[in-house]
């Protein structure tokens, strides 16, 4: 999808307002439907950015969009969690 600049910053302005307002369901469909960057992370990042319990207790209770994986294409769809709403239930790890 092809947008205009403008439209791309105006998009960008209104999903940071609904990530403050922790409206996470809204932001999640505006940011899948109009592919905007740098609002989500696959698992594995989550996994690298914040600690969620031994992989035994593993079990994330966060929404996530489902997308094809750009990597393979005979693997399973590729889980994208938001970022803020992530920092909302996780601890961080720390910067190294």
């Amino acid at each position: 999808m092809n947008i205009g600049r403008k439209r791309k910053v105006m998009l960008h302005k209104e999903v940071d307002e609904l990530l403050e307002k922790k409206n996470f369901e809204k932001a999640r469909d505006l940011i899948s439907t109009y592919k905007l960057i740098g609002y989500q992370v696959c698992q594995l990042g989550l996994h690298k950015m914040f600690y969620y319990g031994l992989k035994a207790q593993r079990e994330i209770n966060l929404t996530y969009n489902e997308v094809d994986n750009p990597y393979y294409s005979k693997a399973a769809p590729m889980k994208l969690f938001l970022i803020a709403e992530a920092e909302n239930f996780l601890k961080r790890r720390p910067e190294q």
